[in-house]
Order: structure tokens, then sequence, then C-alpha cells
């Protein structure tokens, strides 16, 4: 006889769910077995039901992704920030928060 297992044991043998933030303007997140190619391949053919694994397939998801992003912010009028090559998230995050006064609320 088996136990059923919840969505979280599940989930928890095959996501790992990490995150960095630097106060709500900057977050990474990462799926760990995406992180490898063999991930990367299997969750192409397996899960998108690719006949090959390409990277000609991100550039969809990708885009689709940045999209939403960007009308999210436009509906709510909240700033995007691009970070240049080698510029230091935490300096342009501390310069945006030196601009806010305290009347404002952080």
């Amino acid at each position: 006889m088996s136990v059923p297992l919840s969505a979280a044991a599940v989930l928890g043998e095959h996501v790992v769910f990490e995150l960095e933030c630097i106060d709500p303007m900057y977050c990474n997140a990462y799926v760990r077995k995406l992180t490898y190619p063999g991930g990367v391949a299997s969750f192409f053919t397996r899960h998108r039901g690719a006949s090959f694994a390409s990277t000609c397939l991100a550039d969809p998801i990708s885009k689709q992704f940045v999209a939403s992003i960007q009308r999210f912010a436009a509906e709510r009028e909240i700033p995007v920030v691009r970070f240049e090559k080698g510029q230091r998230k935490d300096d342009v995050v501390h310069e945006h928060l030196a601009r806010f006064t305290d009347e404002e609320g952080i």
C-alpha cells in the first residue's frame, strides 16, 4: 500500500526555490534542474513536447516573459531598471532608494 504524497513532498524532490532580494526591487529565482544541459533538454522534449531540444525554443518563452513583466510594470507605473554589464545592482538600488523621502514611504 502506498501513502499519497502531498504536493509539497513531490515538489520538494524536484524543485528548489531560492530567492535573492535587495528590497522589493530586484529578485532572482531559478529551478535547479534547469541549470544543467540535460535538464533543459528534458524540459523542451518532455514538458514542452518538442521533437528535439534547441535553444531556439527558449526565445519565444523569454520574450513572452519579458513582455509580461513590462506590461505589468507599465500598467502599475512601476519603473523598470536595466542593469549594464558589470554594474553592481546594490549600488543602483541604493541610488534609487536615496531619492525617496520619509513621507513617500519606502
